[in-house]
C-alpha cells in the first residue's frame, strides 16, 4: 500500500527521535546514578575541600616565614647610585645691607657603590626568631593534619548516612512487600468469611504506613547524598549516588591505650608547640636587652664629574643600644611570661578534656555494641514468633490481632537493629576522630 508523503515524513521523524533518545537520553539517565566508595570520597575531599586548602596555605606561609628568619643570619647587600647638586651662599659684610646673600656657589657630586652588612651580635634575637618561626611551621603542619582528621570524620559520617539511607530504603521496600502480601492474605480470609472488615482495614492502613515510611527513607537518602556531594565538591549536588560497602565495615573495636593515644593526638602536639613558641617569644624580647653589633664593608666611586673616578674602600663596625628609660622591655617580658604560664594551665585543662572525651567516645561505642547484641537476640526471637504466628493465622489457629501485634513488633525490631548498626558505625567514626586518626 502506497504511503502519502506526510505519513512517510511522520514515520521518519518518529524513527529519528527514537534513535536520538536511545543514543543520548538513555545514557544520561544511566549516568544519574554514580557508584562511589568511601576511599574515593575521602580522596576527593582531601584534594578539593576549601577548609583543607586554607590549612595548606597557612602551612606554606609559615614555611616562607621560617625561610625569612633563616635569611637574617646571612649578610645583607645593597647597591646604590646617587647624584646630588648643592647650593652654598655666604652673607655679605653689610655694605649692601645687613645679612645680604652674596656669591652663591653650586656644586655637584655623583657616586655609586656596593655595600654589605653582616650582623655579628644581636643578643640571641636571630636565633630566638628562627626557633619561633620553626615552631610556627610545625604548628601549621600539625593543624593541617588535624584538619584532615576533622574532614575525614565529616566524610565518614556522611558516607555512613548514605549507607544507612540505602539500607533503610531496602528494609522499607521489603516491609512494604510484606504488608502487601499480608493484605492479600487477610482479604482472602475476609472474602471466605473467616475475617472481619476491621482486620482488612487495619492491614490496609499498615500498608499505607509502610508506603509512607519508604517515601521518607528515600528523602533521607537524598539528603544524605547531597551532604556527601557537598563535601566532595561535586558540581551537581543532586547527583544520585550509590555508596559501595556495608555499614558493618565502618565499625571498629573500642579497645585502645588511652595514655598512648593522648600523647599522639594532634591537639596535644599543637598545644605543646604553642607553649614552646611562646617561650621563644620570651627569648626574642630578652634579646632586646643587649646591644647589637654590625660589620659593614663597602666600595664606591665618587666625584663631581660623571662617571666618577675616585675609588674608595671602607669597613666599619656599628654598636647600637636602645636605652629603656620607661621599663617597656621589662613589662613586655613579664607579659610574655604570663602568656607562657597561661598556655601551660590551658594545656593541662585541654589534656583533661581530651581524656574525658576519649573515654566518653570509647564507652559510647561499647554501649552501642551491647545494645546491638541485645537487639539482634530479640530480633531473631521475633522473626521466629512471627513465622509461627503467620502459619497459625493461615490455619485459623491464631487471631488477626495476635498475629498483627507480633508482626508490628518485628518491624520495630528490624528498624531498631538497623539503627543500632548505624549508631555503632557513627560511634566508631567519633572514636577515630578522638584518637586523631583518618582511617
Amino acid at each position: 500500500m502506497l504511503q502519502s508523503p506526510i505519513n512517510r515524513y511522520l514515520r521518519f521523524t518518529g524513527f529519528f527521535f527514537a534513535l536520538l533518545g536511545a543514543t543520548f537520553v538513555t545514557p544520561l539517565k544511566a549516568a544519574e546514578m554514580e557508584e562511589i566508595s568511601f576511599e574515593d570520597c575521602l580522596k576527593e575531599a582531601l584534594n578539593t575541600h576549601p577548609t583543607l586548602m586554607s590549612a595548606k596555605s597557612a602551612s606554606s606561609s609559615a614555611t616562607l616565614k621560617k625561610e625569612n628568619a633563616e635569611a637574617s643570619f646571612y649578610p645583607s647587600t645593597r647597591t646604590y647610585l646617587r647624584s646630588e647638586m648643592n647650593r652654598t651662599s655666604f652673607r655679605g659684610n653689610g655694605t649692601s645691607g645687613a645679612g645680604a646673600l652674596a656669591n652663591p656657589d653650586f656644586s655637584r657630586s655623583h657616586a655609586y657603590g656596593l655595600e654589605m652588612t653582616q650582623n655579628l651580635f644581636r643578643g640571641g634575637g636571630d636565633k630566638a626568631n628562627l626557633e619561633k618561626a620553626k615552631l610556627s611551621e610545625d604548628i601549621t603542619r600539625l593543624d593541617l593534619e588535624n584538619t584532615k582528621v576533622a574532614l575525614a570524620h565529616q566524610v565518614r559520617t556522611a558516607f555512613i548516612d548514605v549507607l544507612y539511607g540505602q539500607e533503610l530504603v531496602k528494609l522499607n521496600t521489603t516491609l512494604k512487600l510484606r504488608r502487601e502480601e499480608n493484605l492479600k492474605l487477610v482479604s482472602l480470609k475476609h472474602t471466605s468469611g473467616q475475617e472481619n472488615k476491621g482486620s482488612v482495614m487495619r492491614s490496609s492502613a499498615l500498608l499505607t504506613e509502610s508506603q509512607a515510611d519508604l517515601a521518607l527513607a528515600n528523602d533521607l537518602l537524598a539528603i544524605a547524598g547531597i551532604k556527601l556531594n557537598t563535601l566532595t565538591k561535586k558540581v551537581n549536588l543532586y547527583t544520585k549516588i550509590r555508596a559501595l560497602g556495608q555499614l558493618e565495615s565502618f565499625i571498629i573495636s573500642a579497645d585502645l591505650n588511652e595514655s598512648e593515644t593522648l600523647k599522639n593526638l594532634p591537639e596535644i602536639k599543637i598545644f605543646a608547640q604553642k607553649i614552646q613558641e611562646a617561650k621563644a617569644q620570651v627569648g626574642v624580647i630578652e634579646s632586646n636587652r643587649y646591644p647589637t653589633l654590625d660589620l659593614t664593608l663597602g666600595a664606591n666611586e665618587s666625584g663631581d664629574m660623571w662617571p666618577p673616578r675616585a675609588q674608595r674602600l671602607y669597613a666599619g663596625l656599628s654598636l647600637n643600644y636602645d636605652i629603656d628609660l620607661f621599663s617597656l622591655r621589662k613589662r613586655d617580658r613579664q607579659l610574655a611570661q604570663i602568656t607562657v604560664d597561661k598556655l601551660q594551665y590551658d594545656f593541662d585543662a585541654l589534656k583533661d578534656n581530651l581524656r574525658l572525651s576519649l573515654i566518653a567516645a570509647k564507652y559510647k561505642l561499647k554501649e552501642a555494641e551491647v545494645n546491638s547484641s541485645v537487639t539482634i537476640g530479640h530480633l531473631k526471637a521475633s522473626e521466629t514468633q512471627v513465622h509461627i504466628a503467620r502459619t497459625s493465622y493461615n490455619l485459623g489457629l491464631k487471631s488477626f490481632q495476635e498475629w498483627d501485634q507480633l508482626e508490628n513488633d518485628l518491624v520495630l525490631k528490624k528498624k531498631m537493629y538497623l539503627a543500632n548498626v548505624k549508631e555503632r558505625a557513627q560511634r566508631s567514626a567519633d572514636l577515630l576522630k578522638e584518637t586523631g586518626r583518618i582511617r
